[in-house]
């Protein structure tokens, strides 16, 4: 999600600011990115099992967003 959406949803682009230290590298924290690289595969044995659930009623991240992760979670070969 970006911080436009998050935004819009009420969560102020300033907050954003101070949770990522005044970074605008918000994609690179991104968990559905953070899978997609190299370094996951080669570490994923340590990452626990990952149970998701997402309520289709959530007004700041978009459902969508777990489904990507998944995907990105089993494309990388974490089942």
């Amino acid at each position: 999600a970006s911080v436009n959406n998050f935004h819009r949803r009420g969560l102020d682009r300033s907050v954003m600011r101070y949770i990522f230290n005044g970074s605008n590298m918000y994609h690179y924290y991104s968990p559905s990115r953070r899978v997609r690289r190299k370094v996951f595969k080669k570490y994923q044995h340590w990452v626990p099992n990952i149970f998701l659930l997402h309520g289709l009623a959530d007004q700041t991240v978009p459902p969508d967003s777990s489904i990507i992760f998944a995907q990105n979670l089993r494309e990388a070969g974490h089942n």
